[in-house]
């Protein structure tokens, strides 16, 4: 499929709902930032209705069969979208989730599985796993660095465990605003829009800094520059082709034949999340038993099945991840008359899991491997066309226990 570049412009600030209801008397809104892929998704679908005119100027759907043709359905997808990330355009760079193994020190960043302590730690996962053989004295919290890391700072972190130099990218900030509850029981009866009595909330905006976007490929289907709406509150984005649709690729391969080395010199390596996973094991992004106390997973990739052990990971809290239905009921104001698909929870971005390779595995099978998965996506349909799933390896410590 012909892979086609973008970067969307907003035009104000932007609003990304969470999954936290507005009914439970909060009132500060949970806000959401950079997008799911869930979300984004939906914007990239909507633009391709708007392009070839299957909604009509309220943008309502004027033609359900087109609909399915054009953008598929609830667990169909014809084409794959990649990102978003944010990227400042003057110089091409992009922002990519900092990994969550990274933590701050005196004159540079390391990766807490620079080193591994040779005793297993006994847990409440059925399987044993390995600590940090040094851990902080403070809290992670506060030696984390920003959220987000250059395109090539994270190049860096692929082939190196410790002396990374990673800068604080100030790419966005936040605005809180009030805004008015409507009465919904009232519009549902009279189709009256009037605020509900004592109904404020605050609402955290986002606002992106001049020169930065959000960039994002699609393969298989063509969006046609122009305005789209992106997020709550009917705010706009502009969308304008970018010359390259294999950005990300065209950033990392230079440096994946040094990986390969690296990885087949230790035998180990790190898998990094660069969007929300939602696997079809649950939090394990390969297919995996329990053997003697010990978590082996199975990553088939062509006619080839690399045999892995997961020695550690640092993962963050999962995350909820919903929306609506392409199949709902637009007639009612009712939440519970609307459809709803599936809440899935997903690994958030920037979590890392470290493997170790099992014995007997050569050059030419770890290089296979490496190409086929490094800057992809793990499949899992549609998560993983919607943009879930989306990874980059980096290098492993050496570990003989």
């Amino acid at each position: 499929m012909n892979v086609h570049g973008y970067i969307a412009h907003p035009y104000d600030v932007l609003f990304f709902r969470g999954n936290k209801s507005f009914t439970f008397g909060e009132w500060y809104t949970e806000g959401r930032f950079p997008p799911a892929p869930s979300t984004f998704q939906g914007f990239v679908r909507s633009k391709i209705l708007h392009d070839n005119g299957a909604l009509d100027e309220r943008g309502k759907i004027n033609d359900g069969c087109k609909i399915r043709e054009l953008v598929g359905d609830d667990d169909n997808l014809p084409m794959e979208i990649v990102g978003p990330y944010l990227i400042k355009e003057e110089s091409n760079e992009l922002y990519l989730p900092t990994p969550t193994d990274i933590v701050k020190q005196k004159d540079a960043c390391r990766s807490l599985f620079n080193k591994l302590r040779e005793g297993s730690v006994e847990s409440d996962l059925d399987f044993l796993f390995y600590m940090p053989a040094a851990m902080p004295e403070e809290k992670l919290e506060s030696l984390k660095p920003a959220d987000f890391v250059s395109d090539s700072e994270m190049d860096a972190y692929r082939l190196s465990l410790d002396g990374l130099n990673i800068e604080d990218h100030h790419l966005f900030f936040s605005e809180d605003r009030v805004g008015i509850g409507l009465d919904y029981e009232r519009l549902s009866k009279s189709g009256d829009r009037k605020a509900k009595e004592s109904r404020f909330y605050v609402t955290p905006y986002s606002r992106l800094l001049d020169g930065i976007g959000f960039y994002f490929s699609v393969a298989g289907k063509r969006l046609k520059d122009g305005s789209q709406r992106l997020g709550g509150e009917t705010h706009l984005v502009d969308i304008v082709s970018h010359n390259d649709g294999t950005l990300l690729e065209n950033k990392f391969s230079p440096s994946r034949e040094k990986l390969i080395k690296s990885i087949a010199k230790n035998h180990t390596f790190r898998l990094v999340l660069l969007q929300p996973g939602i696997f079809e094991h649950g939090w394990i992004p390969f297919p995996f038993n329990i053997e003697e106390g010990k978590l082996f997973a199975s990553a088939a990739f062509g006619r080839m099945d690399l045999h892995l052990e997961l020695l550690a990971a640092h993962l963050g809290s999962p995350q909820r991840i919903g929306g609506y239905s392409y199949i709902k009921n637009t007639g009612t104001a009712n939440q519970s008359g609307v459809m709803l698909k599936p809440m899935m929870l997903a690994v958030p971005a920037g979590s890392v899991y470290l493997f170790r390779i099992q014995k007997n595995v050569g050059e030419k099978e770890i290089t296979n491997f490496v190409q086929g998965i490094d800057n992809k996506k793990i499949e899992y349909l549609p998560y993983s066309s919607m943009g879930f799933n989306h990874v980059l390896l980096a290098c492993g410590p050496e570990f003989k226990s």
